[in-house]
């Protein structure tokens, strides 16, 4: 069952993505994974309706009870400054959180292009009380919303994240990509007084993974074309924000993929391989940087 039913999923996925990000958007939210009822691997001969022959792959090496993430340094690289161009047609303003300067505005531009495929394209211009800074390329669905509805794809935090005062995730813009779910993160750094933005694809958002009170801050990705769902986690280190990706962290198999079960409380990581008749679905927890396997 639980081939099948990733099987289908991963189809739906690539549906997605190959169509253009133009016409779809990702949709936020936990796969959760069974081990129970797996079919056999079964390949359909190319001509041959009634000719089947059974794959029968390596078995995968089990995972180990405890897996150290491997946590990078984020690269945040400062926004750009500017503004909207006259030739350009203002659909809305959007509030976009606070920063050392006061309240944000979002606000949103069509742009004519002189493309026979992409005849236009989005951009944002970010403000405060005293300077303005120019996003280009935003998400298609931005033109897709009505003149009285909420952006669909603006997220925004306005928190600090955990364990840090230095480090303010303001929200997230979704942009214009191969494929939906490629957000851009903006962050205030409080000692500079700078904002900063940094690329990921999948939905961000808090969440406590370890039951202590505190949110982690993570980027759950669905998967999309020939990747495989996974999560990455983001935490200061050192005065400065890392990032750990599971799968990068596992390094055992590119059919490898990890989601988020919320179901269980606090929430635990499922860990398996697609291609795999027999992987068992790990369920692994998440303390200061460890997965520690609970069943």
């Amino acid at each position: 069952m639980k081939q099948t039913s990733l099987i289908f999923l991963f189809i739906l996925l690539v549906v997605a993505g190959c169509v253009n990000e133009k016409a779809t958007s990702v949709t936020s939210g936990a796969m959760l994974l069974s081990s129970s009822n797996k079919p056999a691997n079964v390949l359909e001969a190319t001509g041959s309706p009634d000719l089947k022959q059974t794959e029968t792959p390596d078995p995968l090496p089990p995972l180990p009870d405890t897996i150290k993430l491997t946590f990078r340094p984020l690269q945040l690289e400062s926004l750009q400054p500017g503004k909207s161009d006259s030739a350009w047609k203002r659909l809305k303003s959007v509030p976009f959180g606070t920063d050392m300067q006061g309240e944000m505005t979002l606000t949103l531009y069509e742009e004519s292009k002189d493309d026979v495929y992409f005849p236009k394209q989005w951009n944002g211009v970010l403000q405060d009380k005293r300077r303005s800074y120019l996003i280009r390329d935003l998400s298609y669905s931005f033109g897709q919303a009505g003149a009285n509805q909420e952006p669909p794809n603006v997220i925004v935090f306005n928190r600090f994240i955990s364990g840090q005062e230095r480090y303010k995730l303001i929200g997230a813009i979704e942009m214009n990509a191969n494929g939906p779910g490629l957000y851009l993160l903006i962050v205030e750094d409080a000692k500079s007084g700078e904002l900063a933005g940094f690329e990921e694809w999948g939905t961000p958002g808090f969440i406590d993974l370890d039951g202590d009170g505190a949110d982690e801050f993570i980027v759950e990705f669905q998967g999309l074309h020939l990747s495989w769902p996974d999560l990455l986690l983001i935490r200061p280190e050192n005065g400065n924000l890392v990032a750990a990706s599971v799968l990068q962290s596992v390094r055992r198999n590119h059919e490898d993929l990890a989601v988020l079960n919320r179901i269980s409380k606090p929430p635990v990581i499922d860990i398996s391989n697609i291609m795999s008749e027999h992987e068992p679905v790990y369920e692994y927890s998440y303390r200061n940087g460890i997965l520690t396997l609970t069943k």
